[in-house]
C-alpha cells in the first residue's frame, strides 16, 4: 500500500492513509499517542463533515468514561473515505474495564481522562461544540447507561454480573 495522505505531514501526524484496489483514498488508523483533543484537531483539518464528527468524537469521549472503557487508545479512532471526503468511523472496541483505577489511553484537556457525563454542565464547550449540545448528549448517555440491568439481562447476564460490571461505570 502506498502513502496518499495530506502533504507535509508524517504517518504519525496523520494516520496511514492508502488507497484500495479500486484507487478510493481510506485511511485506516491513527498510530501515536494522543487525546481527544487531537482527533478533534485532524477532524478540524481533514473532516468532510467536521460538526458531526466532532459530535461523534464528543460522545464516544463521554460514554468510554461513563462505562469505563479506558482502552481508548490511538488505533481505536479511524478515519475513513467513501469519494466526498473523510470521517470519523464509527465507534468500535467500546468494552468497559472492569479494573479499579485505571487510566484512560486517550486523554482529555489537561486531564487524563475525559469528563463523566455528570461533570459536563460545569464545563463550558466541549470540543468547541456549544454547552447545550454537549449537556443533551451527557443526558441521553446517563439514560442509556439507565438502561443496562435490561440490556444485560436480554444478554444473558446474571444479577451479580451485571452488578459487577456497573459497578465500574463512572456516570
Amino acid at each position: 500500500m502506498r502513502n496518499a495522505g495530506p502533504p507535509g505531514h508524517t504517518d504519525a501526524q496523520r494516520g496511514r492513509f492508502v488507497r484500495n484496489s479500486r484507487g478510493v483514498r481510506q485511511t485506516l488508523t491513527l498510530s501515536v499517542p494522543l487525546c481527544y483533543d487531537d482527533v478533534a484537531e485532524l477532524l478540524s483539518r481533514y473532516s468532510a463533515t467536521i460538526k458531526a464528527d466532532l459530535e461523534q468524537l464528543a460522545r464516544l469521549a463521554l460514554f468510554n468514561r461513563a462505562i469505563n472503557n479506558t482502552d481508548d487508545h490511538a488505533r481505536n479512532f479511524s478515519f475513513i473515505h467513501r469519494g466526498d471526503g473523510h470521517r470519523l468511523s464509527p465507534a468500535y472496541d467500546l468494552v468497559p474495564n472492569l479494573a479499579v483505577g485505571e487510566c484512560h489511553a486517550a486523554g482529555f484537556g489537561d486531564g487524563p481522562r475525559p469528563p463523566r457525563p455528570s461533570e459536563v454542565p460545569r464545563l463550558g464547550k466541549v470540543l468547541g461544540l456549544s454547552k447545550p449540545w454537549i449537556q443533551a448528549c451527557a443526558e441521553e448517555i446517563l439514560s442509556a447507561l439507565d438502561g443496562w440491568p435490561r440490556f444485560a439481562e436480554q444478554a444473558g447476564l446474571d444479577e451479580s454480573e451485571c452488578n459487577h460490571i456497573a459497578d465500574r461505570f463512572n456516570p
